[in-house]
């Protein structure tokens, strides 16, 4: 059995620092196995250490070839370090080139439900169902947070974006111009109210 599949089972167990231990030696002999490198990080970020497993990740997208389930991890270590615009525009930028990765799809609910735009979140965890995935752990965290978001948008909680609008080249548009008014300075808001 190789070192991965040995830190598959250690953290199916609940041993997920011996999972952990196992990966640093096997990372420690091969260093740029991109797969043994994401298992770690995936770990890492388990543990609540954000920055680890970023650095994790920046190194596989440093050196292997792109992969949206890399790409969905790093959203995912974003958004705990709360750098939320940026798990956005990753997220984005993965759902262009993979919009049926069941990771970057998943990634992608989670990311809109914690905007309050439910009605985008319904729509990609229920596309995330339709693709589906073989573990029933995570089928089931797709079915918690669908029927959360489902709950949340019928009832009009927080904010409502229509399910056919297409939000991405707004935001940027926004934070574009949010940008070129942080550069004013406030003497020249005095004017303009004026």
């Amino acid at each position: 059995m190789d070192s991965l599949e040995t830190a598959r089972l250690l953290c199916a167990s609940g041993e997920t620092l011996e999972a952990q231990i196992t990966l640093e030696a096997a990372l420690r002999d091969h260093g740029d196995d991109a797969r043994l490198r994401v298992a770690y990080a995936a770990i890492v970020l388990q543990v609540g250490d954000w920055h680890g497993g970023l650095d994790q990740l920046e190194q596989v997208r440093g050196t292997a070839p792109w992969d949206p389930v890399v790409e969905a991890y790093v959203a995912g270590a974003l958004l705990g370090l709360n750098r939320v615009n940026d798990a956005k525009d990753t997220l984005d930028a993965a759902f262009e080139r993979a919009p049926d990765n069941f990771y970057v799809l998943l990634k992608r609910g989670e990311l809109y439900c914690r905007l309050g735009i439910y009605s985008v979140a319904v729509d990609t965890l229920e596309r995330a169902q339709k693709v589906g995935l073989d573990d029933a752990i995570v089928r089931e965290a797709v079915r918690r947070l669908l029927r959360f978001a489902r709950s949340k948008h019928q009832t009009g909680f927080v904010r409502y974006v229509p399910r056919a609008s297409r939000i991405g080249p707004v935001f940027a548009d926004l934070r574009a111009m949010l940008r070129s008014i942080t550069t004013l300075r406030p003497t020249h808001l005095r004017r303009a109210v004026r």
